[in-house]
């Protein structure tokens, strides 16, 4: 049986990220996802600059659209609003090849071999454990 520090239950855009953040930061992270990926969602695809910026790895391959003009129309009040910008206001991509991109990442080897942050990585172990400082890599 595997020891986890961090369970994230949900492979979609924000699990994933947790997962990957958690990861990077030396957490041993179990991604849990009721179905199998890829799935089918019927929940759109679509992420403002500010979501993909902050996303694991390069979700390019399985973007369809780059949408740069966006339209609302209230046609009971009689109101129509848009906004154009040169870089994309949202980007769309179906949401079972995005969740089984992201959710395909792998956790990136250590970031430092050596000193306080080598040590601190090294020893850290389960929040029920603590970290222990005085002991030889």
């Amino acid at each position: 049986m595997s020891a986890y520090d961090v369970a994230v239950v949900g492979a979609g855009p924000a699990g994933c990220t947790a997962a990957h953040r958690l990861a990077t930061a030396g957490l041993r992270v179990a991604l849990l996802e009721k179905e199998q990926l890829p799935r089918y969602k019927t929940c759109g695809g679509g992420l403002v600059p500010r979501a993909v910026s902050l996303l694991p790895g390069d979700i390019a391959p399985v973007v369809e659209r780059h949408c740069h003009r966006a339209e609302m129309h209230l046609v009971d009040a009689g109101l129509s609003f848009g906004a154009e910008r040169p870089t994309f206001l949202i980007m769309m991509a179906m949401r079972d090849q995005l969740d089984a991109r992201l959710a395909d990442w792998q956790a990136p080897p250590p970031r430092y071999a050596q000193g306080v942050f080598a040590k601190y990585a090294a020893l850290v172990s389960s929040a029920s454990e603590g970290a222990v400082t005085s002991a030889p890599l």
